[in-house]
């Protein structure tokens, strides 16, 4: 069995804890989306999967699936506390990417009905405009 380093009892135990309570997700993952948009900004490919190693309660993979939300999320962290808590964001992360999926299939489905017809050129571009939330 491996000795767990200082370092790592530390964030196992009351700071761990601790620091939970001191960052709000939602404040700090806006405060970090700055960062990681000058990051990716950098980079020529962008990523399809994150994976971070002492997420704590998500907040980086918060900001990051703000701007990146086809990425696949991973994170890993050693309190347990913390880790339960970047689940629930996570999970509410994809229940929201859900239903963007989901409008963005109904927006779809409503733009392309085949049952339309349309004979004069202006209403075809009135009705194009008026699909396209112009």
């Amino acid at each position: 069995m491996r000795v767990l380093t200082e370092q790592e009892m530390f964030w196992m135990e009351n700071f761990g804890d601790e620091y939970i309570e001191r960052n709000p997700v939602t404040l700090a993952a806006r405060r970090e989306k700055g960062l990681w948009t000058q990051i990716l900004s950098r980079i020529e490919e962008t990523p399809r999967s994150v994976l971070e190693f002492g997420c704590n309660i998500g907040i980086n993979l918060v900001a990051l699936a703000r701007l990146l939300p086809k990425a696949r999320l991973c994170g890993l962290e050693i309190n347990k506390q913390a880790a339960t808590q970047a689940e629930r964001n996570l999970a509410f992360l994809e229940r929201e990417r859900e239903r963007e999926r989901e409008r963005e299939r109904e927006r779809l489905a409503y733009c392309g009905s085949p049952s339309l017809t349309v004979k004069n050129q202006d209403t075809t571009l009135s009705l194009l405009a008026a699909s396209l939330s112009i």
